[in-house]
């Protein structure tokens, strides 16, 4: 994983006076990369409580090199753009430079403290320094901030300075580039920003390699804020800007990118390559105390600093040391700089010892003594002769002589002396361009020259040794030239090496339209080896968001002037073009750098979507055992059954005990059957399905006619199913005033409680309560498992009405279904009553499904509705979904800020996630979890292609016949598009003249291609014809439109006429007007339908006008129906479409997402109240209808103030003028 951040010095920040001579320069010192920061860096003072305190900044030596840091504005410039001091305290910024790891220990090179002075470079450190890691701290202590820029010179190509958080100021007030960072292999990522004080003073967004723009959160004071980014490769860029209600002037924000849970490092500004001069020429002169040259040698040692050490000699002792431009470090020592000197060494031959004096022993000899004469010696004349002149050689050797890049080249050179005496040399190495020099044996880089001077003796031979790695180029053949200079000779030696490169391309790869989204499959890629030894290939894949790689090999031995094959495997995830690159590398474990051998192969195809193949259809045969009381007066039986969604009837299939019987009415999905009496009998029936169901005994209810309706079985809602039933068919139900709405306890054994079908959520266990005759033995079971009697908590006999009741208390229910049975034991035998209950089990599962469609048009929120249940399909208890989001982030708020990720509470297993509005089309994958259960959903946002759509159909017939030729058209048109610049008009036409616009769905905002503007409209107009002009919030529209204002007496109405609002630039007031010439008679406001347990209401006067409907859930006092409750309960709100429901405008069907209880549990009844209008009446009377509304905003509090005027009456006139506030 690598991810790249260069600092790219943006220097019109800087606005301090006199910098246009430094900007110059900088600008054309400092190199500016594609990607990076693109703002000066800055560094928090200890007072603000920046966590770490210390900013900080580190660089790699590979190896010894000469290092020169400068820091721009080191000090605080109260006149520069970013430097602040908030109090009179003292403000003081402190740089320092270190080397060396946690493994030897690091030290302090230089450190400089800086206070208040005007903006220049500073040169922080200059001087050698070995291979290692560098570190540079940036520390302000007191209550401000410093804003800097860094510079880094070294000898060594490819060093580049890096942080694994980078703080940079943010001073522009419109969007700018902040920081560019590069994602190069797939892995989860994030962006962190830190302190960056929230939405109201910062503003930023995320532009992804797609193009498209995310808005990520801005943290808020000291905390930080990540956003997920997608699995995209490529180029990241983040920028900022200052809002227009910023308190601040300028803003400090610190960055980090994190992936697999691990901070990145990211590169900032490439390091400069340092050009320092050549040595200069160090004279050693070995000379004795006449000034006569002596013939001992001398060596020099090191780089920088240069070090002359003499040789001893044990015929000499030395004098003196003289030197000009060096520094004696010892006696026989002395160093230089750069610059060079003379250093003089002063010699004196050693003193002959002092003659020793030792005594003798007298010799005597016996014979005569001899004369001796002496004999003179002979003069010997020595005359000084001329040396032989110095002659040197010099040879090569490269190994190896071909390679691909980034492989290394080893050049030994050596040089020989063949004189007779010691030489002075100088060897210098050109090398050629794109290469990097990997070691140099102690020699002097200076552009693309090695150099090396020393001193050989008489008949010695002395080897250098570099070694090169190969860059990426075009040139096949790099030379290399020897220079060899002493005294006044010069030699060359010429040799080069050749570069060759890895060919990579695919061979094998699906063809457009034979891969579908799904399917696995195989791509193949050829790697020709171009050197002739064998080799081995570090291959690195990559692929666009549309395929999973699966796998593939990464590394591949190429055989020797041979070729290999790479076989990958993908999955398609998404239907669309899928691309595919591999790149070749043949670095060698050592390298930094990874420098591709050869150009990558690239390969497209396209992914087809999966075909929409026919559901295959399943049926299930449905046996229902009926069990009816012996009644004093039986008519009928009636079995309401309820089918599962997805599930119909198959006609004709319904058998009662083998005889066949009338199919069913069908009511909402719901099956109604009418049977002839009978005490026992079987019906079955088959219903028809796509998908796999099953089908319980609670899915059905039995009802006995005696002959008012009596349910015998099941839940009391299938009582208004059976009404529902006989309303369709234009039947009575008989004595309807009387009905019996439950089974009647004092007839035997019963449950009371729990209601049929109820799902305990919040606690493992729930009370029962059961009635049975007094003189029984009562027996409660759940799932066969008897209750213990401990668990009774209430036992009441009642001796005058002959019964007993029973309370249990604490009853443990499992997860799922659970069967209450209860058994009563007596003189005429056991009596038996159950029904089954649920208890809501783990979340199993979580349904994300948009809200609408989803445009990318940079305003509107992209909303999905969440669905919880548990292995049974019930709603779990209420929690909070855990929501991870890529491609966007999350508007809402957070419903637990306290745990990890972000949270959407649901209740009754319902939430509704908001994400932040997109601006460009993209992808958005959402990751919802609670508990074990886990959704991944991806979803596509769609973007407006161009700026004009118009769409229409037109028909023209001619007919002839007995009364003549007569000719006839029709046709609708639909046109949107920009005007006068940014506006928005969409105009639409029917003729002949109808109500134009969609029956149906008209609760939903949708995306029209083609529409620039944040919302699109459907075009409806009974009146046929539809126009709208829109510009922002502000719009002038004729066609349908609701009156919704605000305020007592300001009911909501449908009209179709002119309406318009404008608003202010910052939203704070607004103004609506209206006004229509129509009838309405057709309003029904207020309705009030009483809850019947079930989840479907049908409302009269159908079928309704779309998108008038408005309906709210009430709850009224059990004692005075006239009162209505208002206690936090979470039931009682207004309702919103899709989520809590749906309707057939045309059958004026209400569905419920989930049934609406009786009552509460103080037994106050649940009421449904509907406002809506009906279609037109042909009798009612049009009439002037008129509104206008004001509306401003002073501070938390809004103020609305307006007046309406509604006129209606078919022949009576009534007048309403309304003023609300």
């Amino acid at each position: 994983m690598r991810a790249l951040l260069v600092l790219v010095l943006t220097w019109s920040l800087w606005l301090s006076p006199g910098m246009a001579q430094v900007e110059a320069l900088a600008a054309e010192a400092v190199p500016i990369d594609v990607a990076g920061a693109h703002l000066p860096l800055v560094s928090a003072g200890t007072v603000l409580r920046w966590t770490p305190n210390v900013d900080e900044v580190y660089f790699d030596l590979t190896r010894a090199s000469w290092v020169r840091l400068s820091v721009y504005s080191p000090s605080i410039d109260l006149d520069e753009v970013g430097d602040e001091r908030y109090d009179d305290r003292p403000l003081e910024a402190t740089f320092r430079l270190l080397a060396g790891g946690a493994a030897d220990g690091e030290r302090l090179l230089v450190q400089d403290d800086f206070s208040l002075a005007s903006s220049e470079w500073h040169v922080l450190y200059d001087g050698p320094s070995d291979a290692g890691r560098h570190r540079i701290e940036s520390e302000v202590v007191g209550h401000g901030k410093n804003v800097y820029l860094l510079r880094l010179e070294t000898e060594i190509d490819g060093t580049r300075l890096y942080a694994e958080q980078v703080t940079v100021n943010v001073s522009r007030r419109d969007w700018h580039p902040a920081l560019t960072f590069e994602i190069d292999e797939f892995a989860r990522c994030e962006l962190g920003m830190y302190d960056g004080d929230g939405d109201d003073e910062l503003e930023a967004r995320l532009v992804l390699p797609s193009g498209d723009a995310v808005r990520p959160p801005v943290s808020e004071d000291l905390a930080w804020s990540y956003q997920p980014l997608p699995r995209l490769l490529g180029l990241y860029t983040v920028q900022t800007r200052i809002p227009a209600q910023a308190y601040q002037g300028t803003n400090a924000v610190r960055f980090e990118v994190r992936c697999a849970g691990a901070p990145i490092p990211l590169a900032l500004v490439p390091a400069i390559t340092l050009r320092p001069p050549v040595p200069g020429m160090i004279v050693v002169e070995v000379v004795d105390l006449q000034g006569r040259p002596l013939d001992i040698g001398y060596r020099i040692e090191g780089v920088a600093p240069r070090v002359v050490v003499l040789d001893d000699d044990d015929e000499h002792h030395l004098v003196a040391t003289e030197t000009e431009g060096g520094e004696v470090l010892a006696p026989r020592r002395v160093a230089f700089g750069r610059v060079g000197g003379v250093v003089r060494y002063v010699l004196d031959r050693a003193s002959a010892p002092e003659p020793i004096a030792l005594p003798l022993p007298a010799i005597r000899s016996e014979l005569a003594p001899r004369r001796l004469v002496p004999q003179p010696t002979p003069a010997v004349v020595l005359s000084p002769t001329e040396s032989d002149p110095a002659l040197l050689e010099m040879g090569r050797r490269v190994s190896p002589p071909t390679l691909v890049p980034c492989q290394v080249v080893d050049v030994h050179v050596y040089v020989r002396n063949l004189a007779n005496r010691a030489v002075d040399y100088t060897l210098q190495e050109h090398l050629p361009m794109g290469i990097v020099v990997e070691t140099s044996d102690g020699a002097v880089l200076d552009a693309a020259t090695l150099a090396w001077s020393g001193r050989l003796e008489s008949g010695a031979t002395r080897e250098h040794h570099y070694r090169l790695r190969l860059g990426a180029g075009d040139a096949e053949s790099l030379p290399l030239q020897g220079v060899l200079r002493w005294e006044a000779s010069t030699l060359t030696d010429d040799a080069a090496f050749e570069r060759r490169t890895i060919r990579t391309e695919f061979v094998r790869r699906p063809a457009d339209g034979t891969t579908f989204v799904g399917d696995v499959f195989e791509v193949d890629a050829l790697v020709t080896n171009p050197l002739d030894s064998p080799l081995t290939v570090h291959l690195v894949p990559a692929a666009s968001s549309r395929v999973a790689l699966l796998d593939g090999p990464r590394t591949l031995t190429l055989p020797a002037a041979g070729s290999a094959t790479a076989t990958y495997t993908f999955r398609g995830l998404e239907s669309g073009a899928a691309a595919l690159q591999l790149e070749p590398i043949a670095c060698d474990p050592g390298a930094t750098d990874e420098i591709p051998a050869g150009a990558s192969a690239r390969t497209q195809w396209t992914l087809e979507p999966l075909p929409e193949l026919p559901a295959p259809t399943l049926s299930t045969s449905v046996t229902v055992d009926l069990s009816a009381r012996r009644l004093p007066s039986l008519d009928a039986l009636v079995v309401v059954a309820r089918t599962p969604d997805g599930a119909r009837y198959a006609a004709g299939s319904a058998r009662l005990d083998a005889e066949v019987v009338a199919d069913p009415i069908v009511v909402d999905g719901d099956l109604v059957f009418e049977l002839e009496p009978r005490s026992a009998a079987q019906l079955v029936y088959t219903l028809q399905h796509e998908v796999p169901l099953a089908v319980r005994d609670v899915d059905h209810a039995l009802i006995a006619l005696t002959p008012r309706p009596e349910v015998l079985v099941g839940d009391a809602a299938a009582l208004a199913t059976y009404r529902r039933a006989t309303q369709a068919t234009g039947e009575a139900v008989a004595g309807e005033a009387d009905v019996v709405e439950a089974r009647d306890p004092g007839a035997g054994v019963a449950v009371l409680a729990p209601a049929p079908g109820t799902v305990v959520r919040d606690a493992p266990a729930v009370g029962v309560t059961v009635a049975a005759p007094v003189d029984a033995s009562v027996s409660l079971f759940v799932d066969d498992v008897a209750v213990s009697a401990s668990r009774v908590a209430q036992h009441v006999r009642d001796a005058g009405s002959g019964r007993q009741t029973l309370q249990y208390v604490g009853v443990p229910l499992a997860p799922g279904p659970n069967v209450l049975r209860v058994e009563a034991s007596g003189p005429d035998g056991v009596a038996v009553d159950e029904r089954v209950v649920h208890r809501a089990g783990a979340p199993a599962t979580i349904t994300i499904t948009p809200l609408g469609p989803l445009a990318a048009d940079s305003v509107e929120p992209l909303r999905f509705a969440l669905e919880v249940r548990d292995a049974w399909g019930n709603a779990p208890r209420d929690s909070a979904v855990t929501i991870d989001v890529a491609g966007t982030q999350v508007a809402g708020p957070d419903a637990d800020p306290q745990r990890a990720g972000h949270q959407i509470a649901f209740r009754d297993g319902g939430g509704v996630l908001e994400l932040a509005p997109m601006d460009r089309a993209g992808v958005v994958t959402v990751v919802a979890a609670v508990g074990f259960a886990r959704s991944e959903e991806r979803f596509t946002v769609f973007a407006e292609p161009r700026p004009w759509i118009v769409a229409g159909i037109a028909s023209f017939g001619v007919a002839y016949g007995p009364d003549g030729l007569r000719t006839g058209g029709s046709g609708s048109v639909f046109a949107r598009g920009a005007v006068f610049g940014d506006a928005l008009l969409t105009v639409a036409l029917r003729a002949p003249l109808a109500p134009l616009g969609q029956p149906e769905g008209s609760y939903e905002r949708f995306g029209v291609v083609g529409s620039s503007g944040a919302s699109s409209f459907d075009a409806e107009s009974r009146h046929g014809a539809y126009a709208r002009l829109e510009r922002n919030d502000d719009y002038l529209q004729y066609g349908d439109f609701v009156s919704d204002f605000s305020g007592a007496f300001m009911r909501p109405r449908s009209y179709t006429g002119l309406s318009g609002a404008v608003a202010s630039s910052d939203g704070s007031s607004g103004l609506r007007a209206y006004g229509a010439y129509v009838a309405v008679d057709d309003q029904v406001e207020g309705l009030e339908l009483p809850s019947d347990g079930t989840s479907a209401y049908r409302l009269p006067g159908a079928p309704l006008r779309p998108g008038s409907l408005r309906v709210e859930v009430i709850k009224r006092d059990r004692a005075d129906a006239r009162l209505l409750l208002d206690d936090g309960d979470a039931l009682v709100r207004a309702l919103r479409y899709p989520s809590d429901f749906t309707v057939d405008e045309v059958l004026g069907l209400v569905t419920l997402a989930r049934p609406l209880p009786l009552s509460d549990a103080d037994g106050n009844p649940y009421v449904l109240r509907a406002s809506y209008a009906v279609l037109d009446l042909d009798d009612a009377r049009p009439f002037v209808q008129a509104g206008i509304q004001a509306s401003t905003r002073l501070g938390a509090a809004t103020l609305h103030a307006g007046v309406a005027q509604e006129t209606r009456g078919v022949d009576d006139v009534e007048r309403i003028v309304a003023v609300g506030g």
